[in-house]
């Protein structure tokens, strides 16, 4: 995140400009070393998870602009934001051309191939927010921040797949997906003099965030209108090249912090989080796993020069253990998840992970 903001010398007023990325992240796996310079299975060494990521990339960057004006007679500001939006999802991923993670074939030839999406767009998106004042120690605070593009998006790029010891082959590919829109609630209580509490809550609608399509960009018709378990619907879908469940549920969090002042130019603050999971059994990898967590932050705000000050905290992650079940399966033995052209391994297994962050962060007031 970065910003400015300023009163433009005009009482009550507030306007802002800010880059920031709300939605999104990176990572990068390591390899397998076990299968290094192996000839039977050459994949293997990209790890168990390369069937859901190997290296990847989602991003949403927003420039946004802001104004606030505050009314002092019923003690109230009200803000609204607009975003420039740009997206971009850049991941490679293990896959074969039916969609398992059979290494080798029926007659012991290489199937497993990679497959790499590279593409992004641009859309926007618009928040709104009430700050109340009723008394001179409380404030609070309502806010929406709406989907980007206010529905589904569509990126614009290439699909790059190789199958085995088969051709490379590159398509211009249409990416749709949905992002949620967020609601927060927040109110600050001046205690005392040098003591404030706080407590926050949000809801997110995670429950729009359905699937990830990848459509034939050469088809004008393309659509993908699927049943429920991924499938296909005849004479309906059409040039969905790969389907990606994701079947997301609505999530919530609640907060509870408090700052103390040692003097006027020393703020130490601290805070709980519990923040709920999104992520069904269903359609769980690890590229997006997500679990019950607390997260707890300590750190301080420090006056370092007149116009100059410092913050410094550090945030621990606790997530809580997910023991993840095969999917149902058939007589046969066979997964019944999902249906072409979304049928994907199997990501049952244990997930665990634990993260610490040390936020360092500098405010330059003129």
């Amino acid at each position: 995140f970065a910003g400015v903001a300023s009163d433009l010398g005009i009482e009550n007023l507030g306007v802002g400009l800010a880059i920031y990325a709300p939605f999104g992240g990176q990572a990068t796996w390591d390899d397998n070393d076990e299968y290094k310079d192996s000839e039977a299975y050459p994949g293997a060494v990209d790890g168990v998870q390369r069937w859901a990521t190997m290296d990847g990339s989602i991003k949403e960057i927003y420039l946004s602009t802001a104004v606030a004006y505050h009314l002092p007679g019923p003690r109230l500001s009200i803000g609204a934001a607009f975003s420039v939006v740009s997206e971009a999802v850049d991941t490679i991923r293990a896959r074969t051309a039916i969609g398992h993670d059979d290494l080798v074939g029926s007659t012991g030839a290489l199937v497993e191939g990679r497959s790499h999406v590279d593409v992004s767009g641009t859309t926007f998106a618009a928040a709104l927010g009430l700050i109340w004042q009723p008394t001179d120690e409380l404030h609070i605070g309502l806010s929406y921040q709406s989907q980007p593009g206010f529905g589904e998006t569509t990126q614009t790029g290439d699909l790059n797949t190789k199958f085995g010891n088969g051709p490379a082959d590159t398509s211009p590919i249409d990416f749709t997906q949905e992002l949620p829109d967020v609601t927060r609630f927040g109110l600050r209580y001046k205690a005392k003099s040098n003591l404030e509490l706080r407590f926050a809550a949000d809801y997110t609608r995670w429950s729009v965030f359905k699937n990830q399509c990848l459509m034939d960009a050469n088809d004008p018709n393309a659509n993908c209108t699927l049943d429920d378990r991924g499938g296909s619907i005849a004479g309906v879908t059409q040039s969905v090249i790969v389907n990606i469940e994701r079947n997301w549920k609505d999530t919530f969090g609640i907060r509870g912090g408090a700052s103390y002042w040692l003097d006027e130019d020393k703020e130490i603050a601290g805070g709980l989080t519990f923040d709920s999971n999104a992520v069904p059994n269903g359609s769980i990898d690890p590229a997006l796993i997500d679990m019950n967590k607390l997260v707890a932050t300590i750190g301080g705000r420090f006056r370092l020069a007149e116009s100059i000050l410092l913050n410094l905290s550090y945030t621990h992650v606790y997530y809580i253990e997910r023991d993840v079940p095969v999917r149902t399966r058939d007589a046969m033995g066979q997964d019944i998840g999902f249906s072409a052209p979304s049928t994907t391994p199997d990501m049952a297994g244990r997930y665990q992970q634990m993260i610490g962050l040390l936020n360092l962060g500098v405010e330059y007031q003129f």
